[in-house]
């Protein structure tokens, strides 16, 4: 009997595939651990506020009306939290902040005020991570003018105005002044928020900072 041993079977097609699949793997680079955030999904009304030139976004801007469909006044309200960098590839920083405080200028101007918008405002000017501290601070000073839009001595105004003393503890940057200036505004113009209340909410948070 011949002593050569017989020739390797071909291979299947399924290992040939699998091979193919290894080596496509070892040359792929790595994906990034986290991806750049993008924009949310926009409306017809909205889309135009994040593309083509400063006139028309702000023709756009003109556009929008103290009565926002749900979902128009929805989309506005993802432009306010969405991270900063999602922005980074059609607006600079300059735009996309004058972009949003315009935004949140049409909002806190509907002739309902969003009942989200406040808890947007908190949730954004805490986002650290996310948004950078010129942002957060028009956040602040958002949220007091949303405790403005509330019915003076409610429960809903107090407790917005207790989100905004929160920020008294972030003496870090610029966010415990704008949020000290919204406190002094609203004892100024609510006969039920006095003084005395504001200076409440700023011990109440220095506190709360120290613990």
């Amino acid at each position: 009997r011949s002593s050569t041993p017989p020739p390797p079977a071909a291979p299947r097609p399924a290992d040939e595939a699998g091979r193919d699949a290894g080596r496509k793997a070892q040359d792929t680079p790595p994906a990034p651990s986290a991806a750049t955030p993008a924009l949310p999904p926009l409306t017809l009304a909205t889309e135009p506020l994040v593309a083509g030139t400063p006139e028309s976004r702000r023709a756009a801007l003109r556009a929008l009306g103290r009565d926002l469909p749900e979902g128009d006044a929805a989309a506005l309200l993802d432009l306010v939290r969405v991270p900063e960098a999602a922005f980074a590839t059609a607006l600079s920083a300059e735009e996309s902040h004058a972009l949003r405080n315009d935004i949140l200028d049409i909002l806190l101007k509907q002739a309902a005020m969003p009942a989200a918008l406040p808890r947007v405002l908190v949730e954004t000017a805490r986002d650290r991570a996310g948004q950078d501290e010129v942002w957060r601070d028009y956040c602040v000073q958002g949220l007091g003018d949303c405790a403005m839009r509330l019915p003076e001595g409610s429960v809903a105004r107090a407790e917005v105005l207790e989100d905004v003393a929160s920020f008294l503890a972030e003496t870090d940057g610029s966010l415990a002044g704008t949020a000290l200036l919204g406190l002094d505004r609203a004892s100024a113009a609510d006969d039920a928020f006095t003084a005395a209340a504001a200076v409440r909410l700023a011990l109440d948070a220095a506190a709360a900072a120290v613990k």
